[in-house]
């Protein structure tokens, strides 16, 4: 069992330092950019469609007010 380990050990430090040097920060701080970016796209539209619902409940409200 001793050679297997240490064949698995070496195994997964040779993957562990392939995947080390094929990261490049630049490139991983600028898809986090990118992605942030998208998430406050999305958020803005959301947000734009609440505050438009919310006037639509508004002027329901006033005009069943107006009704009565």
């Amino acid at each position: 069992m001793g050679l297997l380990d240490r064949l698995s050990r070496l195994l997964r430090a040779n993957l562990n330092a392939f995947v080390s040097d094929a990261e490049d920060p630049i490139k991983i701080l600028d898809q986090s950019v990118a992605d942030m970016q998208e998430d406050l796209v999305k958020l803005r539209q959301a947000v734009a469609m609440a505050i438009a619902s919310q006037k639509k409940t508004r002027e329901s409200g006033k005009s069943s007010k107006r009704s009565n």
